[in-house]
């Protein structure tokens, strides 16, 4: 469970199986309007290195002053981003659709898991199938992936991944995290593969004997529970 000192602050894009090329990351990066740049990116596609067959823009939300997700807590920050401000704060997006190739692009400032996390683990970013957002129960019924923080994984993250066959896989990546930088995180899946990248840069990677289909974004948290009935792990909020 994060402590409410914590601060999460995201902008998210997200592009079914789209590769952004650098020059825009750049642009991104730098500008003190990065609602500008998005909105210029999405008028002119051809600011994307986008594979052809699949360039459709499902959701682009600039948390500037509000949200397309259904909101619990925290609050909204100059120039775009939304920031966790207690325990129970999140996002929950519904896109309306199962997306078996698609990717996750979103910036991420102001966040050190080992500055900001007491507690074993955390998921401050998940993906399922389902609505219930719950990492344990009828795994066979879901395809999943979440990146977790916690005193478990310092100074780095986890990423966790299944599909239908309930076979788990997960990755520690002991990368740490500086507080004044602001990262690019991209999360893609493609068929049965998700891979998580830091900047450009390959974090991990997870290969399924089944297809990912996911439909529901979480920010800041999900539903997952300590003393989960099927499990009993502590600790998982």
């Amino acid at each position: 469970m994060m402590k409410t000192r914590s601060k999460l602050v995201l902008l998210f894009l997200l592009l079914p199986a789209s590769i952004l090329n650098e020059a825009f990351f750049r642009q991104l990066l730098q500008s003190r309007s990065p609602t500008a740049v998005l909105e210029s990116a999405i008028a002119k596609p051809t600011m994307l290195a986008v594979n052809p067959l699949v360039e459709r823009i499902v959701l682009q939300d600039s948390l500037y002053t509000s949200t397309k997700a259904s909101r619990t807590g925290g609050r909204f920050v100059n120039g775009g981003g939304w920031q966790v401000t207690a325990s129970a704060d999140m996002l929950v997006y519904d896109l309306g659709t199962y997306i078996e190739n698609g990717s996750l692009e979103f910036m991420l400032r102001n966040f050190r898991p080992s500055q900001q996390n007491a507690l074993q683990r955390h998921h401050f970013i998940s993906m399922y199938r389902n609505p219930w957002g719950n990492h344990h129960p009828a795994e066979n019924l879901e395809t999943v992936w979440n990146l977790h923080a916690g005193s478990y994984y310092n100074p780095g993250v986890k990423l966790l991944s299944w599909t239908f066959d309930e076979n788990e896989q997960n990755t520690i990546n002991k990368n740490d995290w500086n507080l004044g930088q602001t990262y690019q995180i991209k999360i893609v899946w493609n068929g049965r593969q998700v891979s998580y990248f830091r900047d450009g840069e390959l974090q991990a990677s997870h290969t399924h004997s089944a297809e990912m289909q996911l439909r529901y974004l979480f920010v800041g948290r999900d539903f997952t529970v300590s003393g989960d009935l099927l499990t009993n792990y502590q600790n998982n909020q």
